[in-house]
């Protein structure tokens, strides 16, 4: 009998472990949805609490440079893996070929990293995109108006702005946006629109023997359009009489590869037309991931270094770090850095940018940096600067991040999970000072003194956790969306 006995008892602390188990994991699901429930009401509390400067009058911004016609596409399904197509170590720099195109895709996809890559390959890209139509993918592919530019200003006229974009675009494009956003040049009826093939995948998503680690996209593009600025002259013209509060620069990286000369006359008629400006003008610059560091070079000479303001991810921060400190751009990162290294990284940024400005004596002192990750924002303005409620406008964008890769204005707590740091750190130096994110006032916002090669300024940083979607609705955009909603509280 006693085996029997003890295989009894066996069973009842099975049942008692098991049952404590499930009892432990519904407190902590529910205290978990407790703190995600909280930080959701501080957020939406302190996004329309206390705003100063605001006036009833519509904000005036105009926006560059270009625009495009995005085919979405299940990138998985799409793309075949054949196990014998990869080596040990792969990454391209050019896409020539269809090989090209799946190893570029498999180093992005495995690290979960958004990019935007260019083909010269016409042929390439247009079978790309006729495969997609042909296949019984074309029941899940969708059209959407495409280009940070374009996709900027739709968010801006949501917020009931008035917009000037510079794109030329056809009628059926023109007639999305609205009456709030003018268009700077319509296509000729004989000529298309740009059209990007945009690759979406979801977090943990497998693709044969890799897997995303978040959800991301891939773009591959041919523009014939954009990269030439063929709207230049119109959207220049239309500027003066516009007279925008607000400039937004974007799209650049459809340049990343044509001819070096060319890029460097295009990239200097958009300085010229920064210089036109009035001072009391603010320019906003949207970075994204740039690969020749020629043409990151000729950008800080031509217009990095004649903005006000700065908007960048993790990825395209360090790279700036990485070239102005290592003269290289730097390899991917984490998608999801402390927050104290991405602290010490936009200090670095911001030094190097205000001492090229004082030593060229050219361009403009930056006063504003936001960057948005995964799991948090951080807005950056200095002292006496014309940016205002930066609080407020570094809890909207991160809301916004929320709304957007959800898919819906209505926030459920269920769908989200939080990957803050609910403890963190200014810096990783031993000086740094030590925050506990307060969950019934969660952004948390602090002034220090930045000393620079030339002087000491007094800057204020504020840190907001990002609600992270469980199950991404999109993921393209959502920088963009996410960057006019930081802006419109602030000018």
């Amino acid at each position: 009998m006693e085996p029997f006995k003890y295989a009894s008892l066996i069973t009842t602390i099975s049942v008692f472990v098991a049952l404590f188990s499930i009892i432990f994991q519904g407190y902590q699901h529910a205290s978990n949805l407790r703190t995600i429930t909280n930080v959701l009401t501080s957020l939406m509390f302190i996004e329309s609490t206390n705003l100063t400067g605001r006036t009833t009058e519509k904000p005036r911004i105009a926006i560059g440079y270009g625009s495009s016609l995005d085919l979405h596409v299940k990138a998985t399904t799409f793309f075949n893996f054949t196990d014998a197509i990869f080596d040990d170590e792969f990454e391209v720099d050019e896409i020539k070929t269809e090989r090209d195109l799946l190893h570029s895709f498999a180093y992005f996809f495995q690290r979960g990293i958004a990019t935007e890559r260019y083909t010269q390959n016409k042929d390439l890209f247009t079978s790309l995109v006729q495969r997609t139509k042909e296949t019984r993918i074309s029941k899940e592919i969708q059209y959407n108006i495409g280009g940070n530019a374009a996709l900027m200003a739709l968010r801006f006229a949501q917020e009931g702005a008035e917009v000037l974009l510079g794109s030329q675009a056809s009628k059926k494009f023109v007639k999305v946006f609205g009456s709030n956003v003018k268009i700077s040049e319509p296509l000729s009826d004989g000529d298309q629109d740009d059209l990007h093939l945009v690759f979406e995948y979801q977090s943990d998503e497998k693709w044969g023997k890799f897997t995303s680690p978040s959800a991301n996209y891939y773009i591959i593009h041919s523009d014939t359009q954009n990269p030439e600025l063929k709207f230049f002259d119109n959207f220049n013209v239309k500027l003066p009489e516009f007279n925008p509060r607000l400039i937004i620069i974007a799209g650049l990286q459809s340049m990343d590869q044509i001819v070096s000369k060319t890029r460097e006359v295009n990239l200097k008629k958009i300085q010229n037309q920064i210089k036109a400006l009035p001072r009391t003008t603010l320019i906003h610059f949207q970075m994204t991931c740039f690969f020749d560091p020629i043409f990151l070079t000729q950008l800080l000479e031509n217009v990095i270094s004649y903005s006000d303001s700065l908007g960048l991810n993790e990825q395209e921060l360090e790279n700036l770090r990485s070239y102005f400190e290592d003269g290289v751009i730097s390899p991917p990162i984490s998608i999801n850095p402390s927050v104290s290294s991405s602290l010490d990284r936009m200090r670095s940024v911001f030094i190097h940018l205000h001492d090229r400005h004082r030593k060229s004596k050219k361009g403009r002192q930056p006063t504003r940096i936001h960057l948005r990750t995964l799991s948090y924002h951080i807005i950056m303005t200095t002292k006496l600067s014309e940016w205002t409620n930066t609080k407020q406008s570094t809890a909207k964008a991160s809301l916004r991040t929320s709304k957007y890769m959800c898919g819906s204005e209505i926030l459920n707590p269920e769908s989200f999970t939080l990957l803050f740091e609910k403890k963190f750190y200014s810096s990783e130096n031993s000086s740094g000072r030590t925050f506990e994110m307060k969950e019934n006032d969660v952004v948390t916002c602090w002034k220090e003194i930045l000393r620079t090669g030339y002087e000491s300024i007094e800057v204020e940083f504020c840190v907001a956790p990002v609600l992270v979607c469980k199950r991404a609705a999109q993921t393209l955009a959502t920088g963009d969306y996410a960057t006019v909603d930081g802006l419109v509280l602030q000018i």
